[in-house]
């Protein structure tokens, strides 16, 4: 099976009811879906620090640094306290070492021992994003 099966999958046995669902839609193409339906779960959650963290991942794995870093910085903001999951957290791999990030980490005194392990990947990534955003505008 390829990833759009998988994630369709996974929206199938889900049915909306987590945040896997949320990124299996996102991650699939249906973008607007996905941050609607984590949107939803935010809303019902009661520990709003975790699902805020989330909503982060999705926006970072779908190109939106500036949701992304608001994410993360209400997710802070809200109690979130797994500090090294969150610097070695793949999904913000395209954004922890931009400054936007790092001001984060400075704005809670969260150390910053953060090393670049792969710039060519980072890079890379980048492009494909910047190229995205240019063929999403036509």
């Amino acid at each position: 099976m390829d990833a759009i099966a998988d994630y369709k999958k996974v929206i199938e046995l889900d049915n909306d009811s987590t945040f896997y669902s949320a990124f299996a839609k996102g991650l699939s193409g249906d973008i607007t879906g996905g941050y609607k339906l984590m949107m939803e779960i935010i809303n019902k959650s009661d520990d709003k620090s975790g699902e805020y963290y989330n909503m982060a991942c999705l926006k970072s794995l779908t190109g939106k640094e500036v949701d992304a870093l608001k994410y993360i910085d209400l997710a802070l903001s809200n109690g979130y306290k797994d500090y090294n999951w969150l610097k070695k957290d793949d999904d913000f791999l395209y954004i922890k070492y931009k400054h936007g990030f790092k001001a984060l980490l400075k704005k809670y005194n969260i150390p910053n021992n953060l090393k670049m392990d792969n710039l060519k990947f980072v890079l890379e990534n980048e492009l494909r994003i910047e190229v995205e955003k240019w063929e999403q505008k036509g």
